[in-house]
């Protein structure tokens, strides 16, 4: 039963309006990169490295540290 319980992910709290407002300025610094239609493995790996900037650079100034995953959900709702 522990074993379960050490592997649960913990939820995050919800993003402020301010947090995405600040996930929404940082996308649009790296737009050009991201909204590349091509899909060879040279784009896909620097689309990745992208998501990868702008998330270390929202955790530098945001309380709550996210993961690529969840900042990259943003921009997707």
């Amino acid at each position: 039963m522990e074993e379960k319980e050490l592997h649960q992910a913990t939820r995050a709290g919800n993003l402020t309006a301010a947090e995405r407002l600040l996930i929404v300025d940082l996308v649009q610094k790296y737009w050009a990169v991201i909204e590349n239609k091509k899909s060879d493995a040279v784009t896909v790996k620097e689309k990745a490295r992208m998501w990868q900037l702008i998330t270390a650079e929202f955790n530098a100034v945001s309380a709550t540290n996210r993961s690529t995953q969840q900042v990259k959900q943003v921009m997707c709702k």
